[in-house]
This record gives C-alpha cells, sequence and structure tokens, in this order.
C-alpha cells in the first residue's frame, strides 16, 4: 500500500488501514490522527476536537456532542467551565 497524510478535517488514521475513517459524533481525534477518544464528563466533541462545557453548563455523561452539554447549571448551583457534574 502507499502511505498517505491523514486529512485534516474529522477524520482518523489507524496505522495499516489505508484510509482516513470518520470521527463519530461524540468523539475527538488524537494529536497523532491514529485514533479517536470519546469525550470526557465536562466537554463535548464536535467534527473530531474536544472543547469544554461553557461556563453554566454541565457534562454529566462521557461522549456529548453538543455545545448544549447536558444542560443548564441548576438554580442555587455555581457550574464553573467543564463542570462534570451538576
Amino acid at each position: 500500500p502507499t502511505p498517505f497524510e491523514c486529512p485534516d478535517g474529522p477524520f482518523f488514521c489507524p496505522a495499516g488501514s489505508g484510509s482516513p475513517h470518520p470521527v463519530l459524533q461524540g468523539h475527538y481525534v488524537t494529536p497523532d490522527k491514529s485514533a479517536q477518544v470519546q469525550c470526557d464528563l465536562g466537554h463535548f466533541c464536535l467534527e473530531g476536537k474536544r472543547f469544554p462545557c461553557a461556563p453554566g453548563k454541565f457534562g454529566d455523561r462521557a461522549g456529548l456532542g453538543s455545545p448544549e452539554c447536558s444542560g443548564h447549571c441548576p438554580p442555587g448551583y455555581f457550574c464553573p467551565e467543564a463542570t462534570g457534574d451538576r
């Protein structure tokens, strides 16, 4: 097989695959683009990139794929950036 460069964008290229694979929603690409990883608590993942949940929101499940995360922090609670549970 001919070596290829893994393209930019929401793709990862496992060793020996021969072609890029699309990243699943709620996952991000490792820095070397060899794998995808499920997004962790307090974060959401879009287009193969990982982002913290915004202040005032929380992410209490792995694999979130929306900037809404799991929702707004309940009244009377403080949720700083990347809060993992309410």
